[in-house]
């Protein structure tokens, strides 16, 4: 009973005297210097068995309490200085809940401790009526939690709106005695300039318990800080992202301007809606390496108007993750070189195929089922297609494995890849098997890059891949003819068949 009435009460005392102990007949007193008259608390709550409780009195004079209810008693009634009390209260035997009031005499000034004790009748008390929550907290604590006093089966009701919140509701065992239960919001990020806000319901479940009267709750999210795009809007953005995913190094920590700091690249560019030739340094390139996230790229890179380059490498336990990629880079439309590496993606979002200036496509460490070529023919201007090491553990016998799931990149090599405008295309180090598409001699001419190892692919290597001019550029025997020394799902021995025995020079002068 002692440790229900304590959770009910959450009393917290604060000791307000000290020094010389004085006595009386029933509570301490401490003699304090110039301390004005106060109480240590504004309110107690109490079940219906009753109970006990503290009051930490201080005065610098004489001071009297008085209580309105024969069954609401304090004592000692009377004291000087610093002074404990005791609180009793007695058991209720109604139904509706009661309320007495204890007020507190020192010479002109009164203080009044609230005293509420519940029935037996059926309620839904939550211990808050109003919440605010930040804009945006780690996924791993962005939550609050409610203590709801209840007798009854209750459900949580949240606004249409709310999309951003989810509960959960502890379990408990309904008694007539009311007992606190606990529900815990959880909320996402809010990525807009205003406050949002949901006015939630807890309602009974059971038609028997509709006496019991619905409660509400408010709960209040932060408005996200407004970015505007500018050099100092740039800053913001990167530093919010770094905190976000909280990279090994914080760029803005030791207060330096953002022309020193580690992996951006700056550029002058005419303020935007500033003055005849008013200019700016603007970022264009960015790195963010060594993080540790379980959350998709931070929606602030929507900020980064002028970036043109930007990379993401290095997750914590990247390799154990998986995360789902939020389309939120998408936005970024002018984009032209994206890399992301050891981050722990399952999937690929269909909105990349927006990124029209997009040249440049690196994804490795990543754990997508298959190729999404639809994403890729979509894209116009790219030029490097690099789909690396995106497979989970080292397995050499694909027909041994029994679930395939969250194991990475699998299934064969779509003929569609073969974008014609493509200077490079990588995929290497996957779970992929069968034949190489086969094409015209001549095909993909503008093909100075081509790497296939580390697959478990089999057959010929096709006549436009031996007879291709760049042949020599390709170091076939490591990019092409290396595959894995394993078997395929069919459970037969993979590896390319034709390897020859000279491979012809690089014509280009780069090499």
């Amino acid at each position: 009973m002692k440790f229900v009435q304590n959770i009910i009460k959450k009393i917290s005392y604060t000791a307000l005297g000290c020094c010389l102990l004085l006595g009386t007949s029933s509570c301490k007193e401490e003699e304090v210097k110039s301390v004005d008259f106060g109480v240590s608390k504004e309110q107690f709550d109490f079940f219906a068995e009753g109970g006990s409780g503290e009051i930490q009195v201080t005065s610098h004079e004489e001071w009297t309490v008085e209580s309105n209810a024969e069954w609401c008693l304090i004592s000692p009634a009377n004291g000087y200085g610093a002074v404990s009390c005791e609180l009793r209260v007695d058991t209720s035997y109604l139904y509706k809940a009661r309320e007495a009031l204890l007020t507190f005499h020192c010479g002109a000034t009164s203080k009044q401790i609230r005293v509420n004790q519940l029935g037996y009748e059926k309620v839904i008390l939550p211990n808050e009526k109003a919440l605010e929550v930040p804009d945006y907290k780690r996924a791993d604590i962005a939550f609050v939690e409610v203590d709801v006093l209840s007798n009854v089966d209750f459900q949580v009701e949240l606004p249409e709106d709310a999309g951003w919140l989810s509960y959960e509701i502890s379990d408990m065992h309904v008694t007539s005695v009311p007992r606190p239960r606990k529900v815990k919001f959880t909320y996402g990020i809010n990525t807009v300039s205003e406050p949002r806000m949901a006015d939630i319901k807890f309602t009974p479940v059971n038609e028997k318990d509709q006496e019991a009267t619905p409660a509400s709750l408010t709960i209040t999210q932060e408005a996200a800080p407004h970015i505007v795009p500018s050099r100092q809007g740039d800053s913001l953005a990167i530093v919010m992202i770094s905190r976000m995913m909280n990279t090994m190094v914080d760029p803005s920590a030791d207060g330096t301007s953002m022309i020193h700091w580690p992996d951006i690249t700056l550029k002058e560019f005419p303020v935007e809606n500033g003055k005849a030739g008013e200019t700016e340094l603007r970022v264009t390139k960015v790195r963010f390496r060594m993080f540790d996230t379980k959350e998709s790229i931070p929606y602030q890179v929507r900020y980064l108007t002028k970036v043109e380059e930007i990379s993401f490498y290095g997750n914590t336990n990247g390799e154990y993750r998986s995360i789902e990629w939020t389309p939120e880079i998408s936005e970024m439309t002018w984009l032209k070189h994206l890399e992301i590496a050891g981050y722990g993606f399952t999937n690929i979002p269909d909105e990349i195929a927006n990124m029209k200036s997009l040249e440049t496509f690196e994804l490795s460490g990543c754990y997508f089922t298959e190729i999404p070529v639809h994403i890729f023919q979509a894209l116009p201007n790219l030029k490097t297609l690099a789909l690396r090491s995106n497979s989970r553990k080292n397995y050499s016998d694909l027909s041994a494995i029994t679930d395939w799931e969250g194991l990475g990149l699998r299934g064969t090599l779509p003929r569609e890849i073969f974008l014609p405008n493509l200077e490079s295309l990588s995929i290497q180090h996957n779970y992929i098997e069968g034949t190489i598409p086969d094409f015209p001699v001549g095909s993909f001419p503008n093909l100075k890059r081509l790497a296939l190892n580390g697959n478990f692919l089999s057959g010929d290597a096709p006549e436009w891949i031996m007879k291709h001019p760049y042949l020599g550029c390709w170091e076939p025997f490591v990019f092409i003819f290396n595959q894995n020394n394993g078997k395929d799902s069919a459970g037969k021995r993979v590896g390319l068949t034709n390897e020859p025995k000279r491979v012809p020079d690089c014509p280009l002068t780069f090499y």
